[in-house]
Formats: structure tokens, C-alpha cells, sequence
């Protein structure tokens, strides 16, 4: 047998989940490691290495939007957990012949990305190699009691997307598609594929209020993140847009593509937190995240009792969701199989089974 016949889930649950998490009496695996260092304090640390950016595929190659996406990648599961950050690790592996002011320029893009959360780099490691790869570890402190978590869901929570809604996949298939669509419209697209933001204010904020019952952040995609939370929580997670609210952009591009907005923000890209919450507690949600920075609050659904599944509800009926996943190690990651994989399965795939 092969980690490919698995497939990253399986892998986390069937491997990784077994030896690092269940002895400690949890049902699911988180991003973060939360290390109670006493005093009322817990101790975050994650690490994620940084992919090819979109920007690259989109003709924006810059190094400096490599290293804000290293940065971004880390920080961001940082705040899904409610952590403060206290510094980012790099570990950056580079060709001898690269130029000198094309890795200034991505030290720039890190930098910058950790002075926006409030944090810098702390140190780390730098190796020849035949090809540029970046990893960083991200540094945090939590509020014992107050950390957020990806298991705490109840039946019949509200499941919230904290920030835009599809504007980075709006920006994204313009470009690839040549859709034509004027860029004023797209500008926070262009903003969420070159200079991502993590919700550290926005993850801070939700812990303090003590009102979430569950939290993680949308790296992989809007689908991936519901069916993490739906596995988590031994519940049925139902997306339904409704009442989401989209730019004037992503409908526009989504309208030239012949789909419905909500195709555009199932994929990942758009760096949100997505969480769960009492119904009786929204207002007090956004007013929160209001006085936060004012990022977005949308409601995208809800969680009910059921299989661990993600369902769809467009209003005349509910269905198994067909899955659009990011997974590693199986034939159609885009990681193996290519971005317009991905693309197809987003843009062209069907909401139910």
C-alpha cells in the first residue's frame, strides 16, 4: 500500500490521528499544537511549507508575493486557534545562482506580511538546493480557556465565513479565462491572491468573546474546511448561500462564466475564518469582528445532527454535496494534476451527488 491509495484525510485520520491526537482524548487532528505552558497560557505552534503562488500562475512573479504567502500561510492557522502571534520561523532552501535582489525581495514579502499581523521573523535556516523552497513555523500565545478550536460544534449552529466571499477566484479565472472584466470591480480579488491577510485581529477578537463553538481557517477550500468541521464534530454540515452577500465582481464574473457566485467562493484563496456560533449570538458576532478591522460576516449555513457529511441546500432541496477538495496524495490534487484540474472541478462541477 502507498500514501496514495490513502489520500491525505486517510492519512491524517488512519496515521496521524491515532499516534498524535487520540490518546489526548480529542476526535480530530487540528493545524496548531496547543502546549498548556502554565500561567494561563497555551503555547500555539504550526508548520506549512508555501506552494507556487497564484500570483506566479497569473504572470505576477515577484518574489516578494512568495514570501507574503509563506508568512500568510502560517500566520493564518495561528488565528484560527485565536493566537497571538509571537514570531515566524523560516526555513528557505535556494539555488546558488539566484539573484540576490529576487531573495531580498521575498525576505521583503515575509517581512512585511508579519509586521501586518504584529509579529517578525525570529530566526530559521537557509540551504542550497536545485529549486526555491520555502517552509515557515508559526509562533503563538493563547488565552487558556479561550483558545479556538475545531471541535465544539452543536446542532443547529450557524457556520459563518469571516471575510470575502469568491473574490479571490473572481480575480483568479479573469486573468486565466481573459474574461474581459474591468479590474476596479476585482481589486480585492487582486488583493487576496497577491497579498493575502491573516485574521489574526479577527481571531483574537472571536476568542476573547468566548461565543465560538468552533473555528478553522479556509486554506483548502470552503467544501475541505465544512468537512473537517462536519468530521470533528460528528455532525452534518449544510452549506446554503442564501443570504450570502457577493461583490459586484464576483458576480459579474460569474455571470460571464455562466455559473452561480457561489462556485467561485467554495475554493480556496480567499483566507477567511470560518466558524460555527449560536444562532442568538450573530449579532454580537459581527459586531465583534466590526470593531475587529470590519472584515465580512457572512452565513453560509448551518450544522444539524447526521452523518458527518456535507450537504447543500439551494431551498427546494438538500443533498449530499459533490466534493471539491484540495487533498494531497490522490490523482486529481491540483498539486499533481495541475491548477486547471482544480478549476474544472470549481467552475463546472455540480453542487449535489
Amino acid at each position: 500500500m502507498k500514501l496514495s491509495d490513502l489520500g491525505e484525510r486517510r492519512i491524517i485520520t488512519d496515521l496521524l490521528y491515532p499516534r498524535y491526537a487520540a490518546r489526548e482524548g480529542r476526535r480530530y487532528y487540528e493545524d496548531c499544537a496547543l502546549l498548556d505552558i502554565g500561567n494561563g497560557q497555551i503555547l500555539a505552534v504550526t508548520t506549512d511549507p508555501c506552494p507556487k503562488p497564484m500570483a506566479y500562475m497569473l504572470g505576477e512573479t515577484d518574489p516578494y508575493y512568495y514570501g507574503w504567502l509563506l508568512a500568510t500561510i502560517n500566520l493564518s492557522d495561528l488565528a484560527a486557534v485565536g493566537a497571538q502571534p509571537l514570531t515566524l520561523l523560516t526555513s528557505l532552501i535556494a539555488p546558488a545562482d539566484m539573484p540576490v535582489a529576487d531573495f531580498s525581495r521575498l525576505l521583503d514579502g515575509v517581512d512585511d506580511a508579519c509586521q501586518q499581523a504584529n509579529t517578525k521573523v525570529g530566526g530559521g535556516n537557509i540551504k542550497e538546493g536545485p529549486d526555491l523552497q520555502c517552509s515557515a513555523t508559526g509562533v503563538g500565545l493563547c488565552v487558556a480557556g479561550r483558545e479556538l478550536r475545531r471541535g465544539g460544534a452543536r446542532p443547529g449552529d450557524l457556520l459563518l465565513v469571516i471575510g470575502e466571499l469568491g473574490d479571490f477566484w473572481a480575480f483568479a479565472l479573469n486573468r486565466l479565462r481573459a474574461l474581459g472584466v474591468p479590474d476596479a470591480p476585482l481589486e480585492r480579488g487582486r488583493r487576496n491572491v497577491l497579498t493575502p491577510t491573516a485574521r489574526i485581529r479577527e481571531g483574537l477578537a472571536l476568542a476573547e468573546l468566548g461565543r465560538v463553538t468552533s473555528c478553522m481557517d479556509n486554506s483548502d477550500g470552503l467544501y475541505a474546511c465544512a468537512k473537517e468541521l462536519a468530521n470533528a464534530n460528528e455532525l452534518s454540515v449544510v452549506l446554503d448561500f442564501r443570504s450570502a452577500k457577493f461583490s459586484d465582481g464576483v458576480v459579474e464574473v460569474a455571470t460571464r462564466l455562466g455559473i452561480r457566485p457561489h462556485r467561485l467562493a467554495l475554493g480556496w484563496g480567499d483566507w477567511q475564518l470560518v466558524i460555527t456560533a449560536n444562532p442568538a449570538d450573530l449579532d454580537i458576532i459581527v459586531k465583534t469582528i466590526s470593531e475587529a478591522g470590519g472584515a465580512e460576516v457572512h452565513v453560509v449555513g448551518r450544522t444539524e445532527r447526521g452523518l458527518p457529511q456535507v450537504l447543500f441546500d439551494n431551498g427546494q432541496s438538500v443533498a449530499e454535496m459533490y466534493p471539491l477538495d484540495s487533498e494531497r496524495f490522490v490523482a486529481d490534487s491540483w498539486f499533481s494534476a495541475g491548477i486547471d484540474v482544480y478549476v474544472e472541478q470549481l467552475i463546472e462541477g455540480d453542487d449535489c451527488i
